[in-house]
């Protein structure tokens, strides 16, 4: 079981690390998104989709 877990090691921190910062991501897309924030970083004069990302 050690070794198994001792050969698996740089895999399982690896995932681990992807999986985190999966994570951030996702949490950061979900705070910005309450607090209506854009996704895309530009002005939402022009923008044909404003509606759906500030509803008035």
């Amino acid at each position: 079981m050690l070794t198994s877990l001792s050969q698996h090691l740089p895999t399982i921190i690896g995932a681990t690390i992807v999986f985190s910062l999966v994570l951030l991501v996702v949490a950061k897309q979900v705070r910005d998104r309450k607090n209506h924030k854009s996704g895309c970083g530009c002005g939402c004069s022009h923008c044909p989709n404003s509606d759906s990302c500030h509803p008035h």
